[in-house]
């Protein structure tokens, strides 16, 4: 028994820093959260990339886990960030969430270890006016689902959507831990 009683061995973790910008043509203004200095150089290549001038960070998250498998780790959240217009729609909560599925880790070669997320998935419940009369609101799901693969440290524009006259862009950055 003892032979074949042998513990598994430890995984490795994994920690993703997930930035979720917003982006205009139109500034922000003085109360505009800026973007982490870390960001910047993916900043200058998204203004020349899609159709914004501007951008702010939304949030920006920390998460854990271990190389996983089937299983999945997520975050949800309430944004403060308003559409345009002073409307009924204006005056409600945006949800988010994102989720990682099926996260594994990839030997090192020529010095970084690759990350590989079966499926990434972003969303957000924005509120939408449906009757200007009575004032009723509807959430609408927006978002994206896609598989990442990604070097250690590397920082990927993971996906992008549009709201009304702005943007969303998520940005991720994931590092092996011990």
């Amino acid at each position: 028994i003892k032979r074949l009683d042998v513990p598994e061995p430890a995984r490795p973790g994994v920690e993703f820093h997930v930035h979720i910008l917003v982006a205009t043509n139109k500034p922000f203004g003085d109360a505009a959260a800026p973007y982490p200095d870390e960001l910047g150089a993916v900043i200058k290549q998204l203004q020349t990339t899609i159709n914004y001038k501007h951008y702010q960070l939304l949030t920006s998250q920390v998460l854990r886990t271990k190389e996983q498998g089937a299983r999945q780790v997520g975050v949800k959240g309430v944004s403060e960030l308003k559409l345009r217009a002073d409307t009924e729609a204006s005056r409600n909560p945006i949800f988010y969430e994102f989720r990682f599925e099926n996260i594994t880790l990839d030997a090192p070669t020529s010095n970084a270890s690759k990350i590989q997320i079966g499926q990434f998935a972003f969303s957000m419940k924005v509120p939408l006016l449906v009757s200007t009369g009575t004032g009723a609101l509807q959430y609408q799901d927006i978002g994206f689902h896609t598989p990442v693969n990604m070097r250690e440290g590397e920082k990927v524009v993971v996906g992008t959507t549009s709201m009304e006259d702005k943007g969303i862009v998520v940005v991720l950055t994931g590092s092996i831990t011990k």
